[in-house]
This record gives structure tokens, C-alpha cells and sequence, in this order.
């Protein structure tokens, strides 16, 4: 099948959460604490955001090529709220828990869901929303699972090493096709090579908006409440003042409905061109 230009525009500059691009690490420096004077943002101190900024709309470059998203916007707001400015930094999903564990940044966002080896290993702060794994696929597929036991002999992609391919290896599926960048499973199921692209509901609602011409259908396959649909930020386990300053920031956002006008504000890009925000 033939790949519309804004698909390769998305294997060139694009990626879905969890998959980095081929660069370690750039500075992108902004603060929490814009609106206010110069020297009063000065005296807060800085933690440094570390994400993979190649996944819309939870990780992403704005026009100015600005790391941005849903996650950073979220760390912005209770910095402004619990006193700190924000450096964001660049980090290929592939090195992002590695850095954190080498103290490189302080905390990883990246549209990273709570599992029990991660809360064993980091930090993990509150949930600040929901996103379940979901399965993306074709109106015409022949498939119409309802749940990953329904897939059966199915071909599906996915990121491989995330916690989405466990999913998958516990469900036995007949075939599961790790790939190395979240946008390369995509790919394989516009083109045919897979059935099914598995990963979280926010990124596979971006694709679906962005190719009304593909006639892509969602399917939720994990409930919403289960604590693995739950999106965390990680920390090192000995830094607590700062995971105490993040729970009590999402706490207070959540009860201000401002992670509802976060996420919003930035689900609206999907209904741009992606050439415009890249």
C-alpha cells in the first residue's frame, strides 16, 4: 500500500511514547515560573525533566522545537504551584531509566505506566491520569477483538521491552512483532505486516485523528482503574522531598481540573497537520 507523505513525515520526525529517537540526550531548557519576576524565579531551585519528546500528545516538539506535551505540562504546573523551576532535557526511551538511575535528571516522564518491577526499582509517584493499553487496526481487518484473549493467531507490533509486549507474551498471541520505535509498529499495520498496533489510548487516538483516510478503529483492552493503566513519573527511591512535592502538585491539580485542561489542550494537535508542531 502506499504511505501518505504525512506517514513519512511521521517515520522521519515522529514516534509514540516509550520510543526514543537515535539522540541520548538535548537541553531543553524552560521554567515553571514564566509569568513571574526574573529574580523571584531565580531563587526557586531547578529539577531537571527528563522525556523522549516523540510522542504526541503526551511528549512532543512544539513549533519552535520546544520539548512539550501533556507530561511536561503537568510537571510545569506543580512546579509553579510547589516552588520549583523546570529544566526538560531530550532522552532516548532506551536510556531514560538508565539515566535516572545514574542521577543524570531528576525525574523521567514519558508516558510511562505503573508496573510492580518499576515500583520495585524508582520512585513512582501518583497516577495523574488513566491511559489504557488499546489495540489500533483497520476497519476492513478481519479482526474485531474485544480483548487481548481474542486476538489469537493475530499478527500485532509493538514496542519492544514494554510493558505492552508482556501484555502480549501473557495472552499468548500468536504473533507478537517487537519493534524498535513505537512509529515503526504503526507502520506495519498501515502496511499490512501486522493485524493490530498495540500501546496507550491517548497516542493511538492521535494517529486515528491524524489518518481519518486509514478508517482506524480503538479498541480498550485493559480497565481503565487497573494500576497499570495508571500514568507515573519516576524518581530515584532516596529522592522523597521532591516524589512528596509531586504527589501534593498532582493532588492539588486534580482537584482543580487542571490535568483535564492539560490533557485536553494538547489532544487538540491531533487535529492539526503534524508538519505544523514538528
Amino acid at each position: 500500500m502506499k504511505i501518505t507523505s504525512p506517514l513519512l513525515f511521521f517515520v522521519i520526525a515522529f514516534g509514540v511514547v516509550g520510543c526514543g529517537n537515535d539522540t541520548s540526550s538535548t537541553n531543553q531548557s524552560t521554567t515553571s515560573n514564566a509569568s513571574e519576576p526574573a529574580a523571584t524565579a531565580s531563587n526557586l531551585p531547578t529539577v531537571v525533566l527528563a522525556t523522549t519528546g516523540t510522542g504526541a500528545p503526551i511528549t512532543y516538539k512544539d513549533d519552535n522545537g520546544n520539548l512539550t506535551g501533556i507530561d511536561v505540562d503537568v510537571v510545569k504546573a506543580i512546579g509553579a504551584k510547589e516552588g520549583f523551576n523546570v529544566e526538560v532535557v531530550q532522552v532516548a526511551w532506551k536510556n531514560i531509566f538508565t539515566g535516572l538511575e545514574q542521577k543524570q535528571y531528576d525525574i523521567a516522564v514519558a508516558g510511562i505506566s505503573w508496573t510492580e518491577e518499576r515500583a520495585g526499582k524508582y520512585a513512582l509517584t501518583n497516577s495523574y491520569f488513566s491511559n489504557p493499553t488499546s489495540l489500533i487496526y483497520k476497519d476492513e481487518s478481519t479482526i474485531k477483538p474485544k480483548s487481548l484473549s481474542e486476538l489469537g493467531n493475530a499478527r500485532v507490533s509493538v514496542l519492544a521491552g514494554s510493558s505492552y509486549e508482556k501484555l502480549l507474551q501473557n495472552a499468548s498471541v500468536g504473533k507478537i512483532m517487537p519493534v524498535d520505535k513505537g512509529i515503526n509498529g504503526f507502520i506495519a499495520m498501515i502496511r499490512g505486516q501486522a493485524d493490530a498496533y498495540i500501546h496507550s489510548n491517548i497516542n493511538l487516538r492521535y494517529f486515528q485523528a491524524n489518518y481519518p483516510d486509514q478508517h482506524l478503529q480503538i479498541q480498550i483492552v485493559e480497565n481503565p482503574d487497573e494500576p497499570s493503566a495508571q500514568h507515573v513519573m519516576a524518581l530515584n527511591k532516596d529522592n522523597t522531598d521532591l516524589l512528596e512535592k509531586l504527589n501534593n502538585g498532582i493532588a492539588k491539580l486534580k482537584a482543580e481540573g487542571e490535568i483535564d485542561k492539560i490533557t485536553n489542550k494538547h489532544l487538540a494537535v491531533a487535529h492539526m497537520n503534524p508538519e505544523e508542531k514538528q
